[in-house]
């Protein structure tokens, strides 16, 4: 299964579906053998009712309700990944690096075009501008959204985007103390 079926859900296989079932709580797992005896897949799995539930035997109104929170939870996933997706978000946090790096450039003394005026002498004490504190609060937030994406399902199991998650984090750790 390619990496994008991951998170288009509705092409889960019912033996996918059943293993998300397993996941969701300690209730659900006794579902699994249900979802892969009627052949529930991504499609049938996003239409779901209480109806539906209780026609293939999960008839206890509270695991109802656990498993179609869960799929409400998975179309705002999915809705989302229309409109946000890694690659959206590396593109943002790559545009505001270069914005980030563009004010460093500007208000330092070599590309200032009045540096004849600005003493050799200054001091690392001096403050940093508003457009570069709020350029680095941007950066940040654009971190953070990735960080997020890459702790969601199915991606906390992809081992070369937990070494990237990872390594965002140990830099973070870093520059924050």
């Amino acid at each position: 299964m390619t990496f994008v079926n991951h998170i288009l859900y509705e092409n889960w296989s019912p033996a996918l579906v059943s293993d998300w079932i397993k996941g969701l709580d300690e209730a659900t797992p006794q579902y699994a053998d249900l979802i892969l005896e009627h052949g529930i897949g991504g499609r049938k799995l996003l239409m779901l009712t209480h109806y539906d539930l209780e026609k293939i035997g999960i008839n206890k109104l509270g695991h109802q309700e656990l498993i179609l929170e869960a799929v409400d939870l998975l179309k705002t996933l999915r809705y989302g990944y229309d409109t946000e997706n890694l690659q959206y978000l590396a593109l943002q946090l790559g545009c505001k690096a270069k914005s980030l790096q563009r004010e460093v450039q500007a208000s330092s003394s070599e590309n200032n075009p009045n540096a004849a005026n600005v003493s050799k002498h200054s001091t690392s004490h001096d403050k940093l501008s508003v457009n570069i504190l709020s350029s680095v609060s941007d950066l940040i937030t654009s971190l953070k959204s990735i960080v997020n994406w890459l702790d969601r399902t199915p991606f906390e199991a992809i081992y070369e985007l937990c070494l990237v998650r990872n390594s965002i984090v140990k830099i973070w750790d870093r520059t924050s103390v």
